[in-house]
C-alpha cells in the first residue's frame, strides 16, 4: 500500500469503526418481483490463507472461516418473507457477492439484498474474519478481496454438486461484486485492482465506498468493469469525494447515484433506499444479465424525485 493510500485508511478508520452493526432496513417493496427468496447459511474455510490475531483476544487461525448467508430465487409465490432453504427456483442465475461495511455483518444486509435475490440473483453474504462486529480490525480489508474470489470459487462448486441445492443454478460467466462502505472497498479492489483483482467479475456496485490501495500494485491500467456508483453527498464517514473521483476515473460503462442529503447509511432508508436499491439491480440486469434497456427509465425516476443526480457513460 502507499503512502497516500495509507494515510487515507487511517482516516477512514477512525470514522468507519462507529458505523451502526444494526440490519440494513429493507427501503420499499418492489411493485412486482420475480421470485420467491430463499435462505442457507454456509460457513466456508479457505485452509490457504491465514487469519491474523483479532485485536479483541482471538488468538490468530491457520486459515480464513468464513460464514457466508445465500439468498437465492425459490420455488414459491413471489414476494413475501425470505424463508429457511426452499427449493431453488427453476433457471441458472447470475451470482452477486455482496461485501458487507466494517463492525458489520453480512445477513445485517439481508433485507437489502433480498430484493436483488427477488430479481433473479443468487447473493452471497459473507461475514469477515475480522472486520465483522464491534472492535473490528479495519486493516483486515487488504485480505478480503481473496476472500471474495474464495467464495466465487465455494459457490460455483455447489453448483457443480449434485447433491447441493444449488446444484445446476449459478451461472458461471455471469458474476458481480457489490458492497458498502469498506465491502464497496472490497468490491473495488477485487474488480480492478491488479494485484487483488478478479477477472471472472463482470460487473461492481460500489455503495458509499472509496479506492484504497492493496499490496503489490495498483489500479492503472483500470479495466473497462462496468461501475454503479452510490454516495449521499452528506457523508460524514466516507466523503463523497471518493465517489467522485471513481466516476471521473471510469473507463469502462459507469453509473452513479448521487444522493443531495443522504448520509451514510441512510441511502439505504426511504426516500432515498428506493433509488438506491431501484438502480442497484437496474445496473445489474443491464450489465450482468445483458438487458441494457433495464437503465432507460432510471434517470426520469431520479429526476422526478428530486433526492439526487444521475450520471452514466
Amino acid at each position: 500500500m502507499d503512502r497516500r493510500s495509507a494515510l487515507a485508511a487511517a482516516a477512514l478508520a477512525v470514522t468507519l469503526a462507529m458505523t451502526p452493526t444494526g440490519a440494513i432496513a429493507a427501503p420499499v417493496e418492489p411493485t412486482s418481483p420475480d421470485y420467491a427468496v430463499g435462505r442457507r447459511d454456509v460457513v466456508l474455510v479457505d485452509s490457504t490463507r491465514p487469519t491474523a490475531p483479532d485485536p479483541r483476544g482471538t488468538p490468530g487461525r491457520p486459515d480464513r472461516t468464513i460464514p457466508v448467508r445465500l439468498l437465492y430465487p425459490a420455488s414459491g409465490a413471489p414476494g413475501g418473507p425470505v424463508t429457511d432453504q426452499p427449493r431453488s427456483a427453476p433457471g441458472v442465475f447470475p451470482l452477486v457477492v455482496f461485501s458487507h461495511g466494517v463492525t458489520a455483518t453480512g445477513p445485517a444486509y439481508e433485507q437489502l439484498v433480498a430484493y436483488i435475490a427477488q430479481s433473479g440473483y443468487v447473493v452471497a453474504l459473507p461475514t469477515y474474519p475480522l472486520t465483522s462486529g464491534p472492535g473490528a480490525r479495519i486493516d483486515d480489508y487488504v485480505n478480503q478481496p481473496a476472500d471474495v474470489s474464495f467464495i466465487i470459487d465455494s459457490v460455483l462448486a455447489m453448483a457443480r454438486d449434485r447433491h447441493d441445492p444449488l446444484f445446476g443454478h449459478v451461472h458461471r460467466f455471469k458474476i458481480a461484486a457489490a458492497g458498502h462502505s469498506l465491502g464497496a472497498i472490497t468490491t473495488v479492489g477485487v474488480t480492478y485492482h491488479e494485484a487483488v483483482r478478479d477477472s471472472r467479475i463482470d460487473a461492481a456496485v460500489a455503495l458509499a465506498g472509496a479506492e484504497l490501495g492493496f499490496p503489490g500494485g495498483d489500479y492503472l491500467p483500470r479495466p473497462g468493469i462496468p461501475l454503479h456508483l452510490v454516495h449521499g453527498a452528506n457523508d460524514a464517514t466516507v466523503p463523497v469525494g471518493f465517489s467522485d473521483s471513481m466516476y471521473a476515473n471510469a473507463t469502462g460503462p459507469a453509473t452513479y447515484l448521487r444522493l443531495h442529503t443522504a448520509g451514510h447509511i441512510d441511502l439505504f432508508f426511504p426516500p432515498a433506499g428506493e433509488l438506491t436499491i431501484g438502480s442497484t439491480v437496474a445496473f445489474l440486469d443491464a450489465y450482468v444479465k445483458h438487458r441494457p434497456q433495464a437503465l432507460r427509465a432510471v434517470p426520469k425516476q431520479v429526476a422526478a424525485t428530486g433526492l439526487g443526480t444521475w450520471q452514466q457513460k
